[in-house]
This record gives C-alpha cells, sequence and structure tokens, in this order.
C-alpha cells in the first residue's frame, strides 16, 4: 500500500555492517537480499569496538553483566506494579535478587 515511499520492516532488516570500509559492509561477498544502507556504514562493528560510549559496547558490557548474574537469565521474575510507560520486574536465583526498572517512554519517569 505504501511502497515505494514505506517499504514496510526491511529498513530494519539490513544486513549487519561489519567493517565500513568493505563492500556491502562485511556482510558478504555476494550480493544480499537487501543493500546496505550507507547510512549505516558509520556504524560498522569496526568503527563502534573499542569505542565505550558506543551502543556495541554498552551491549557488550550489559552482557557481560548477565553473564555474571544468573538471576537475570534463569531467575523466577516477579511484575511490580508501575505506572505509564514504565515496567518493572523482580528476578530470583537462589540467594540473588536483582530489580529491574525500565522507562520506555521518551519523558523522564
Amino acid at each position: 500500500r505504501f511502497w515505494p515511499e514505506f517499504k514496510g520492516r526491511d529498513g530494519c532488516r539490513t544486513p549487519m555492517v561489519w567493517e565500513a570500509a568493505a563492500k556491502n559492509g562485511g556482510f558478504s561477498a555476494a550480493k544480499p537480499w537487501l543493500p546496505v544502507p550507507g547510512k549505516h556504514l558509520s556504524l560498522a562493528v569496526n568503527v563502534q569496538q573499542g569505542d565505550a560510549s558506543s551502543l556495541l559496547e554498552h551491549y557488550r558490557r550489559f552482557l557481560a553483566f548477565r553473564r555474571q548474574h544468573p538471576a537475570l537469565a534463569k531467575g523466577d521474575i516477579d511484575f511490580i506494579a508501575s505506572d505509564g510507560d514504565t515496567v518493572a520486574f523482580t528476578r530470583r536465583e537462589g540467594n540473588e535478587r536483582i530489580v529491574c526498572a525500565f522507562n520506555l517512554g521518551s519523558k523522564p519517569a
């Protein structure tokens, strides 16, 4: 219905960009199903790697934190009542208890 101005979810399903200077962002030497948008090249793994403020390094830190806390991966979950665009819950495993609270909105909560 909206083609070609809006191409559905394809814009967020483009190939993973590994190297900014490589053909197809380092995803493949073959032609990928979807093209690699030029604006994605600045977000390549090799560009973000080692930059403590990058999204890549943020995810790496969080994954390391998650591995250190079994409650986050395997624990029981209890949701906590929260207002607006927030979600909160407690994860428990053995003697570990972690409270997680997230603001999914655009304003402080």
